[in-house]
């Protein structure tokens, strides 16, 4: 998705150079005031106040440590296919995210990469789970994201990469033969769950979403923060979360039909 600021066409150029700077960040990951100005030929004046207005809207999040800005938002072109998934699973992650009480997350499916197009909040509550719309999970995180890819369609094989899953703020790397085991065991169960929270709290209760002909077409999410490990809370989790499967695999076979 191209950009360009062009004061005497552009109707809106404050805007335009707003997305030119969160593209930017998008593209080059954390960058200082200093170096969004020599980069965009901008006054550091006017760098400052674009980047003042992004944060308040909460598209940019400044790291007080190294005075860095990183988006927190991103741009993403939305296709045909993700609006079709969207619109199939909105009223699923809707019910999902009141009955749990969780954020619930909708990602895309496409060329081995899951992009979030979508989310929903919890009514009441303050949200907790930093993840937005348009990101990409790491590829090689073995749970529960990608795990719930891997696992569908039947002949997936997981590719020989260095996995890894989070416990807590560390990441821990997987065996190939760990991770085939993980595979099988969410094939099993219909879902695939982070063995224990990530850095920033969140555990997730990954499902894979098909379309008529049974081709994985994106991936639900919910996000539990608080994260239970074990007990009753865990079970209802996913309970909820493959009742929702259930749910979404007969709204699409009933729209097939």
């Amino acid at each position: 998705m191209e950009l360009h600021c062009d004061p005497a066409s552009d109707p809106s150029p404050a805007l335009t150079r707003g997305l030119l700077l969160l593209k930017r960040l998008c593209a080059d990951g954390p960058s200082s005031l200093e170096m969004l100005a020599k980069a965009t030929g901008w006054p550091k004046s006017s760098v400052f106040r674009l980047l003042a207005s992004l944060e308040a809207f909460g598209a940019v999040e400044r790291d007080p440590a190294d005075r860095r800005y990183r988006a927190a938002l991103r741009l993403v072109p939305f296709t045909p296919v993700a609006e079709g998934l969207r619109a199939r699973a909105l009223p699923v992650m809707k019910d999902l995210c009141r009955a749990s009480g969780h954020t619930v997350e909708l990602f895309s499916w496409n060329a081995g990469r899951l992009t979030m197009i979508d989310r929903c909040e919890p009514e009441g509550q303050d949200v907790t789970v930093r993840a937005r719309i348009g990101w990409n999970p790491d590829p090689v995180e073995a749970f529960a994201l990608t795990v719930g890819a891997l696992a569908w369609p039947e002949d997936a094989k997981p590719a020989k990469e260095r996995y890894w899953y989070w416990k807590f703020g560390e990441r821990v790397p997987v065996t190939q033969r760990e991770l085939r085991g993980m595979v099988a065991e969410a094939r099993d169960k219909g879902l695939a769950v982070c063995l224990f929270p990530n850095a920033h709290g969140v555990r997730r209760y990954a499902i894979p979403l098909h379309d008529a002909q049974g081709e994985l077409w994106g991936v639900l999410a919910l996000a539990a923060v608080p994260a239970p490990l074990k007990g009753p809370a865990h079970e209802h989790l996913i309970r909820l979360a493959c009742d929702a499967a259930a749910t979404f695999k007969r709204a699409a076979a009933a729209k097939a039909s």
